[in-house]
Parts: structure tokens; sequence; C-alpha cells
């Protein structure tokens, strides 16, 4: 039975909390009648109040780690990454260099996955920021994209390999890629459910 939780406008990217008791998602701000920029709203699902979190800037993606919301905004010709305890202050974490793309965050414990696209190589790679640094675990030069990790350990991300998005799975510790599926037609934005 499907059933309707939000409406958004946009892309209308969201992440459950952990507890899946609030959904954050992203939505097109309306201001005077025009719908302006994204930004992100929590729905709590107990008593169905809507409100907006007030994060600042163009949002481009954002997950959630425990009690905290981390985002990317595109700030003039580069993207910023950013964390906020709920309610709390921001952080500036990570200020990107001229026409550098952070998309699709994926935090657990702090560390950030991202599809993060290099100006200089002109592709999009999966990296790692952990302890101030930024750190590739695919360089190809192929489009890498929705890094999330695995119950396995492994890490998950969607490839244009053989011109097809498809999911691999990646053994940070080898450095060995695996080919998941084979699909014709490709994916997007896959995610492993607790079950």
């Amino acid at each position: 039975k499907e059933e309707k939780i939000v409406e958004c406008w946009g892309e209308c990217i969201h992440r459950w909390d952990i507890d899946r008791h609030r959904l954050l998602f992203m939505h097109l701000k309306s201001e005077d009648g025009y719908r302006k920029y994204e930004t992100v709203y929590e729905k709590d699902l107990i008593s169905g109040k809507v409100r907006e979190l007030g994060i600042p800037g163009r949002i481009r993606s954002f997950d959630i780690d425990g009690d905290a919301v981390y985002w990317t905004a595109l700030e003039n010709d580069a993207m910023a990454v950013y964390r906020r305890n709920v309610d709390g202050d921001i952080e500036l974490l990570y200020r990107g260099k001229a026409f550098e793309q952070i998309e699709n965050l994926n935090v657990r414990n702090g560390v950030i996955l991202a599809s993060v696209f290099d100006p200089e190589h002109q592709s999009f790679d999966i990296r790692e920021y952990k302890d101030g640094e930024w750190r590739s675990l695919t360089d190809d030069f192929e489009m890498d994209l929705d890094p999330f990790w695995m119950k396995d350990g492994r890490i998950g991300y969607v490839s244009a390999h053989d011109m097809k998005l498809n999911l691999w799975a990646l053994d940070e510790a080898t450095g060995h890629a695996e080919r998941l599926t084979h699909l014709l037609n490709g994916m997007l934005h896959p995610i492993e459910a607790p079950d």
C-alpha cells in the first residue's frame, strides 16, 4: 500500500534517522511565490509536524549521522561541506576548490563518503573524508556515484563501467572492486535495507 509521507519540490532527497521517527528531506523553498533554492526540512512521524531546519545555502546533498546533519552547499563557484548537531552551531568542515563538486554524501561515525568531481581529472570518483583529509577510493575515468557502507564492510557504489550504471562493491582493505549487478538500463541511488 502506498502512502504519501511528505510533499516536496525538486530532487526530494531524503534520509531517515536511525530510529525511523524522523524523516529529513530536501524541498525547493518558495519565497514571494517563486521557488528559490533547496533546503532541508524535518518531519516528526509521531507528531506529524514539519519544520525547516534553518540550514543556510543552496543545498546539494545531505545525510544524518546520529544527531548530526552533514550537507554540501554551493557557494559561488565552489562547494563546501558543513556539519551541525540538531539545533546546534554550524561547523565548516571543508571548502572545495573552484568547480569541484561534492555529491551523494553518506556519513557514518563522522566519516564522510562522497562522489567528488575533480576538475583536473574531469571525472567523479568515490572519496572518503576523515580527520580533515580527503582520500580517493576509486581513481578512473568512469563516473562513480552514490557511495554507501554495506553491512559486510565493503563500500557499495554505482559506476559507469561498460557505459552502464551498475552496482559495485569495493573492499577498502584490498582495493578490489566487484560488479554486483548487470542491468542494461542502469541504476541510481541504491541503499541497503536493514533486513
